[in-house]
């Protein structure tokens, strides 16, 4: 009888291990409490992989804005797990939206986009859309792309094209 309980403890534990490592990860993208991480996941144990390890190109095409434009974001590189960005402006104030596509989620609520399953993910483009009013200005596109659990980089900034990339 002992025995069986021993296994019976074992099965429990492994469930609930893995249970907490489900619940730790984001398979179906970033909660909405990345907003208020600024970019940067709440990944217990992690940290963020060095800058100069970063070998995926994040720009934009363009880093300034105007009532009702649009600016597109592409992602590309080795392939990714998840990604969570978002457009701020000169004061770090999320502003304007993503429209949606297929394979993302957006949070509204802070200018932001993030992935909707845990496949892996390359060459990815997205569309910002302006504020329809107001004065137009600066937008940045700052991001966390996670290639792995304990595998990403925070507070990444889209480079922008110049015009001859186009």
């Amino acid at each position: 009888m002992t025995s069986h309980v021993c296994v019976v403890t074992v099965f429990v534990c492994c469930l609930l291990l893995n249970g907490v490592t489900i619940t730790e990860s984001f398979p179906n993208g970033a909660p909405v409490e990345a907003c208020i991480y600024q970019t940067v996941p709440n990944h217990t144990g992690t940290k963020p992989s060095l800058p100069s390890t970063f070998l995926h190109e994040f720009v934009a095409t363009r880093g300034s804005y105007v009532p009702g434009s649009t600016i597109h974001v592409h992602v590309s590189g080795p392939k990714i797990k998840g990604f969570f960005i978002q457009a701020i402006d000169d004061n770090y104030k999320p502003i304007g939206s993503f429209i949606k596509n297929d394979f993302s989620k957006l949070h509204d609520e802070c200018s932001a986009i993030t992935h909707t399953h845990p496949g892996p993910k390359k060459d990815l483009s997205f569309i910002w859309q302006a504020p329809q009013h107001g004065h137009g200005g600066n937008v940045y596109f700052r991001a966390t792309i996670l290639e792995e659990y304990d595998k990403y980089w925070s507070k990444v900034f889209a480079k922008v094209l110049r015009p001859s990339h186009f």
